[in-house]
């Protein structure tokens, strides 16, 4: 064999005999470690407690730790009453302190009205004065009234609120528009009989009057001289029927002195959010009971939902008070407070 090639093969045996070291040492250090893991895992189960456990699986449960079964009352909703369901005759659609009377959606009148009324000349009136002896309310909107002016004189002894205009029947309303309707200007201001939410029992018109005999607008001078009057009548269920940016809604321009009772809560909501009770009663109709209006006022949480009646029955809760008023459109409107 020639001298150049010999060194080649010498070099082609020192390579192979490097690589085979390299194998040898990874086997070896491979050997080793799973050695040592067996040694490790024979010493953990020979340095076991000698234990047997019983076969827990036939056995009888523990009743006395175990958590009792839900059961379908533990599940539902407790923060929503039980419904039950009851005849729609028991209720007028169109009566109820959130009916709705306008130039589209005329007042029913009937028989029962005037028996209805309470006459605010002969019924105890200390906190506020009257235009005329024939002024009257529905019993609601009197006893708010009453309470409202009464905790006015009892903080500052005189309260000056006068009721100039209260319910009106077809007749009276027609005189009145008849007198005061002389011109298209002024008509926007004055409702047709039998579209008067005067005819509802529930409206009343204000004007200040002062210990001296002295009378003011209550639109200009409410702030001034019944402050606390502007500021809390929606904590006795009142609002302005017909506010001034809202007559494209109502048909009436803005009247700040013309009282509403629509009852608590709705008289809070309505005034907190900007509405007028056209609005406020569209809203209500997107809130049935599964998903009624909720709505917190002063510590209470209230439930507000819409049955349109069209199969005679009104869902009301079973166990909770309730109210229920008309919308003077075939639907109703119920109230409750939310269940603790």
């Amino acid at each position: 064999m020639k001298s150049g090639n010999k060194s080649v093969y010498r070099g082609m045996q020192v390579k192979t005999s490097r690589s085979a070291k390299i194998i040898i040492a990874l086997l070896i250090i491979i050997v080793i470690t799973l050695a040592a893991l067996l040694f490790k895992d024979r010493i953990a189960k020979l340095l076991e407690p000698d234990v047997t456990y019983p076969d827990t699986s036939s056995l009888p449960a523990d009743t006395n730790n175990a958590a009792p079964a839900k059961t379908a009352e533990d599940t539902a909703d407790r923060s929503k009453p039980k419904l039950t369901r009851i005849s729609a005759s028991n209720y007028a659609s169109d009566r109820g302190p959130l009916i709705v009377v306008n130039a589209s959606t005329p007042y029913v009148f009937k028989d029962e009205d005037a028996e209805l009324l309470t006459n605010l000349y002969t019924a105890d009136h200390p906190g506020f004065s009257l235009a005329t002896i024939s002024e009257s309310l529905l019993p609601e909107a009197y006893a708010a009234l009453y309470k409202m002016t009464g905790k006015y004189v009892d903080m500052y002894g005189f309260c000056p609120i006068m009721v100039t205009a209260s319910y009106r029947d077809f007749q009276s309303q027609d005189e009145y528009y008849k007198k005061n309707a002389t011109s298209d200007q002024n008509k926007k201001y004055y409702e047709q009989p039998g579209y008067s939410d005067h005819h509802t029992g529930y409206s009343f018109d204000v004007k200040i009057y002062d210990e001296k005999g002295d009378s003011y607008s209550y639109v200009r001078y409410g702030m001034i001289k019944a402050e606390w009057i502007t500021e809390h009548y929606t904590d006795y269920g009142f609002i302005i029927r017909y506010p001034a940016n809202k007559a494209s809604v109502t048909g009436i321009d803005g009247e700040g002195n013309h009282f509403r009772y629509v009852g608590i809560p709705h008289s809070a909501y309505i005034t907190e959010n900007m509405l007028c009770l056209e609005e406020y009663v569209k809203l209500i109709k997107r809130y049935g009971k599964d998903d009624p209006l909720e709505y917190e006022y002063n510590g209470v949480e209230y439930l507000i939902w819409y049955c349109d009646g069209s199969d005679g029955f009104i869902d009301v809760p079973a166990e909770n008070e309730y109210t229920v008023s008309g919308d003077n459109g075939g639907g109703f409107i119920v109230t409750t407070a939310k269940p603790q």
